[in-house]
């Protein structure tokens, strides 16, 4: 380390090949050793794990007493690290791998090649797939690595591994996917799974040709293939938004596919009812996804079963049914467990994060986000991956981690963009304007709601969300009239599509509007319908997002002749906003002294902190402050900050 100012930088930067190590690993460490050892060492540093029956195929040896050399080099402290109790895995530590990696290249650069096709070899006959192509692909056996991927790409299909199958076929060559029917195949899945429409048409124009001319195919053959190229396009021609077309493909792939292939089938079958709930036919795409989920249950098609139980789970949100929607997530996760299926088990997380996230339940909320978001991102599920980063930005927001929110409001945004379907130039749009909503950026958009144009081939659901954001946003900007003509246009829509998420959410907006107007008696109304709705679901958040601009309302409502239920929901709602219940009575005098630290909250009530942020500035624990916050409200006979810093200011404690 000497005559380096920055040790940090210095020790990150060490490899097996800085000179330094070099030194060290060749004078003291490798030249001491005898050339069976040394031959070993060097021969064995192209695996990531050693097992002595793994290193005797790689040496080509028969049984030897390789068990006892890792042992040796263990005790010796050779840099060989065991990776469990009973002593069969050992890894190199990884500067001395590198270190004889380089070597290896150096002195015996012929013979890598047939080391890695030995490892290729041994990880095969044991099924382990992912080390024997990646050392295939090493040799650079291309054979080898097509043949393995080609009878491993179908069960990784359905486990939902598009990632990792997508790196192998891109790490062959162009010359050797385009002469071989599965491998372009799994490159067109790869593509079109990822929603890479355009590039997908490459490899399936490539295909149409083969089914045609490739002379290694038999007459039933051809026709299976083109029963799956017209699977592909079906499911290319979905995120398109033409569902004509989508409908038309699925029926040409199923007059052409086996009867037996129930895999395929299931994927027609998912795609099939997509087409149905984007043309807003709810109630058969919700037979059609229970066809989808039972076909891929039958036929071991696990990432169709799990994205139909997903979009079933997303039916049953739409329309109110939450307690049936969560049973559903709970249902795929324990499935999921049943048959190992990580990590496909991230779309039920993120369908329980949501769920959660209603109900204004943010622990448990951020806790399966989080956990689905890194699933959704290894399965290439982009879509889901976006709706949790922007779930995981307004729970941050609230909560006053200004600085993660930003993070992910930034992911969402990344992620919607780089969506390649009819629909994401309209989600993208969507999401950024809902980005400025949350930031409170009523300059940007200002400019957003001048130039907006209308958006193109959207769902009905889209549709009724972009004009809730315009709403929103026109609510932002002190245009309550403006936000209820939107909002009009699409109430009944959702009423009578039985839409109950998108009807509570439209009417929580008009009832800010109707009180920006200064009609109460009709925001009361709409706020008293809302609630009525969101009381079975537990449905919060709605209330809480509009925050100040609900709670005199709410407040007026519990103060009426109300059954036990509809207060329990509505002292839920006033609790999640920090919202005093029962004010005491009202006074010219302080009830009762603040303490000490009650002062120190209330002075900054003023700031506009969130109760997240007064936490973090006085050291003390969220829920500290929200009882201290109670505390105050009920000295000062106060209903929100807003009346406690009057309160206080009249009484010159501020």
């Amino acid at each position: 380390m000497e005559g380096h100012e920055d040790v940090s930088a210095f020790i990150d930067a060490f490899s097996g090949s800085h000179r330094y190590l070099l030194d060290y690993f060749v004078e003291e460490v490798l030249e001491q050793q005898p050339p069976r050892l040394r031959t070993f060492l060097l021969r064995t540093a192209i695996l990531d794990r050693l097992s002595p029956a793994l290193c005797d195929a790689v040496l080509k040896q028969p049984k030897s007493s390789t068990q006892e050399t890792l042992t040796a080099l263990e005790r010796s402290n050779l840099f060989v690290i065991p990776l469990d109790d009973e002593r069969r895995w050992y890894r190199y530590h990884h500067l001395f791998q590198d270190f004889l990696r380089a070597r290896l290249a150096v002195e015996e650069p012929d013979l890598l090649p047939a080391l890695h096709r030995r490892a290729a070899g041994w990880y095969a006959a044991r099924s382990l797939t992912d080390e024997a192509v990646r050392h295939a692909l090493a040799a650079e056996d291309h054979d080898l690595a097509a043949t393995l991927i080609g009878e491993a790409y179908p069960a990784m299909l359905q486990r939902g591994e598009v990632a990792t199958l997508k790196r192998w076929v891109e790490a062959l060559p162009a010359s050797r996917r385009r002469s071989d029917p599965v491998l372009m195949l799994a490159h067109a899945w790869t593509r079109a799974l990822g929603m890479e429409v355009e590039a997908t048409e490459d490899c399936l124009a490539e295909l149409e040709r083969m089914a045609e001319a490739h002379p290694d195919l038999t007459p039933e053959q051809r026709v299976e293939l083109r029963g799956e190229i017209a699977t592909i396009r079906t499911v290319c021609a979905y995120p398109r938004g033409d569902m004509a077309t989508t409908i038309e493909y699925a029926e040409q792939a199923l007059a052409q596919l086996p009867e037996a292939d129930g895999v395929l089938r299931s994927v027609l079958a998912l795609y099939l009812a997509n087409a149905r709930s984007s043309r807003g036919e709810m109630e058969a795409a919700a037979a059609a996804y229970e066809q989808a989920m039972e076909e891929g249950k039958r036929s071991g098609n696990l990432f169709v079963a799990f994205s139909a139980l997903l979009n079933l789970g997303n039916l049953d949100r739409l329309h109110g049914r939450w307690r049936a929607a969560e049973a559903r997530c709970q249902e795929t996760l324990a499935w999921a467990e049943e048959h190992e299926a990580q990590p496909l088990d991230g779309l039920a997380h993120v369908g329980l994060g949501l769920i959660h996230w209603d109900r204004w339940e943010l622990s448990e909320a951020r806790q399966h986000l989080e956990v689905g978001i890194d699933r959704a991102r290894r399965i290439g599920a982009r879509y889901v991956e976006a709706m949790a980063a922007r779930a995981l930005a307004c729970i941050a927001q609230h909560q006053g981690r200004k600085q993660e929110a930003r993070a992910r409001l930034e992911e969402a945004l990344t992620t919607s963009r780089n969506l390649d379907y009819a629909e994401a130039a309209g989600f993208a749009d969507l999401m950024e304007a809902h980005c400025r909503i949350l930031r409170g950026d009523r300059e940007a958009l200002g400019r957003w709601i001048a130039g907006r144009q209308p958006l193109e081939r959207l769902s009905p659901d889209m549709r009724l969300l972009e004009s809730q954001v315009v709403a929103h946003a026109r609510l932002l900007l002190d245009d309550a009239r403006g936000a209820l003509d939107d909002l009009a246009q699409v109430r009944e829509k959702a009423k009578a599509a039985g839409w109950t998420q998108r009807l509570v959410e439209i009417l929580v907006l008009e009832a800010q509007a109707y009180a920006a107007l200064g009609q109460r008696s009709q925001a009361l109304t709409r706020l008293e319908s809302a609630l009525d709705l969101s009381r079975r679901g537990g449905f919060v958040r709605p209330f809480v997002e509009a925050s100040e601009r609900v709670l005199p309302l709410l407040l007026r409502i519990i103060a009426s002749d109300l059954s036990t239920e509809q207060r329990a929901f509505i002292e839920s709602v006033l609790t999640a906003l920090d919202a005093e219940l029962e004010p005491s009575p009202a006074a010219s005098k302080l009830v009762e002294p603040l303490t000490d630290r009650e002062m120190d909250v209330l002075r900054l009530l003023p700031t506009g902190l969130t109760t997240a942020e007064i936490a973090e500035r006085l050291f003390i624990s969220y829920h500290t402050v929200r009882t201290h916050l109670k505390h105050i409200y009920g000295k000062l006979d106060a209903h929100s900050r807003h009346e406690a810093v009057t309160r206080a200011t009249d009484l010159n404690l501020l």
